[in-house]
Parts: structure tokens; sequence; C-alpha cells
């Protein structure tokens, strides 16, 4: 996870890990010590996440919840974001903790997964529609044949050996 710690009050970061750095795809110079939350989440928030305004305005509450991101690279990452208050003396207002917990290849297969589910669904749905088609297509005639090869054996006067050719059509097309 990505930790960021900032002061519950102000909103000024004190400190974060290495993995803020590799989620956000920051240089490894790069030090938000002194920046604001609201900095970081104006800059990294994709403008499309849920829980947008909440994270730009309210962040000094606990709250778990997802969050859409933007690297420096413009990739989207996903995220479960909590924020914790933790007591300091020395602090009369507490410290907060983000984290950030990367969640992107679990959504990814996720999506995977829908459209494949939509997929199999799309072709089920034709093959149903075929096999309803091609049931009508066959039935039709087989019927005619069928009522036909009756009326033919319904004949007076039939000689046998017409018969048994009838009777193995009308068989075989029942």
């Amino acid at each position: 996870d990505a930790y960021i710690i900032y002061d519950k009050a102000t909103l000024e970061i004190i400190d974060t890990n290495k993995q803020v750095t590799s989620l956000f795809e920051l240089s490894p110079e790069k030090n938000l010590s002194g920046l604001y939350l609201s900095q970081i989440m104006l800059r990294y928030l994709a403008p499309e996440s849920p829980n947008l305004e909440f994270l730009m305005n309210s962040v000094s509450e606990p709250w778990i919840g997802e969050a859409d991101f933007l690297t420096e690279t413009k990739k989207k990452v996903y995220g479960i974001v909590n924020t914790n208050i933790l007591s300091a003396s020395d602090c009369e207002s507490g410290y907060q903790v983000m984290s950030i917990r990367d969640i992107t290849e679990i959504k990814e297969a996720r999506n995977e997964v829908k459209k494949s589910k939509i997929s199999v669904e799309k072709a089920a749905t034709s093959k149903a529609r075929f096999l309803s088609s091609m049931s009508h297509e066959l039935r039709t005639p087989l019927n005619g044949i069928i009522g036909t090869s009756h009326l033919i054996l319904s004949e007076a006067n039939l000689k046998e050996e017409i018969k048994d050719h009838i009777n193995v059509i009308r068989y075989s097309s029942e």
C-alpha cells in the first residue's frame, strides 16, 4: 500500500512511503512532504473518479472507498483508499494516514470477465436463434413428406415393393 501521513487540521503532508512514488510513477527524488493533500488529489485524481468530491474536500474524516488516479505518465490506476486518524501528543489536531491499495489488475480482470460474459451471451443467443430457425426449416418439409407418405400408403392396389419403399421414407422422416 502507498501511505501518505498528513496533519488532520491543515492537510499538510508530513511523510510518504516509497510505494507512493511507485504508484504515481514519480521520480525517486520527488518529495511530497510540505505539500498539501488537496494538491496531490488535484494532480493525480482522475476527473471521472468515484468519490472525487469527498477526496478533494473531506479527507479529514475516517473513510474507506474507491478512487481512480492518473499517474505522471497518465496511466490509469484504480485504488482502494482508506483514511485513519492517528493521535499524537505533539500535534493537537492529530495526524491522519491515507493508504491507497492498487487494485488495477483486479479491476481490469473484472472488466475482461464482463466483456467475455457479454460475448458468451451473444454467442448463446445466436446459437439459440440458429437452432430455432433450423428446426423450423427442417420440420416443415419433413411434415410434408410424412403426410404424403401416409396418403400414398392409404391408396388401394399399391404394389408391395412400393409400400416397402414408402414405409422406409415415412419411418426415416418420422
